[in-house]
């Protein structure tokens, strides 16, 4: 875990960004990078995995990556601190709709077809 944190602070120092979202230190390729990095310390087979769907909690200061298995809902999660690039692996996370906007999540907004037919296996 400490190499994370090394990398996340190196990146920040560095002026290496290419997005952020607002009020975010690291950006999008950078939290997909430490998640990934936890996945292979959890041995994890990436390719056994769709594109990890990414999300920035500005409220809470985390960001949350969510790999879905390409046969299945199952999945699981990366939890990473934005300030501290401390990371969690949280396994057996189930399909979720995640909002990629950098702003807090919007109940009002309803699932795209796309979303509810992987939502419902429609």
């Amino acid at each position: 875990m400490k190499i994370f944190a090394l990398l996340a602070m190196t990146f920040m120092l560095c002026g290496c960004q290419t997005f952020a979202p607002f009020g975010a230190h690291l950006s999008r390729a950078q939290a997909i990078s430490i998640a990934k990095q936890v996945a292979a310390e959890h041995n994890q087979r990436l390719q056994d995995y769709l594109r990890p769907e990414v999300r920035f909690d500005s409220q809470t200061g985390k960001w949350e990556v969510f790999f879905q298995r390409k046969n299945n809902s199952s999945g699981f999660e990366v939890e990473i601190d934005d300030e501290t690039g401390h990371a969690r692996y949280v396994p057996g996370a189930d399909i979720r709709v995640i909002e990629d906007s950098g702003l807090p999540p919007n109940n009002t907004l309803q699932p795209t077809a796309t979303a509810r037919s992987v939502l419902t296996g429609t």
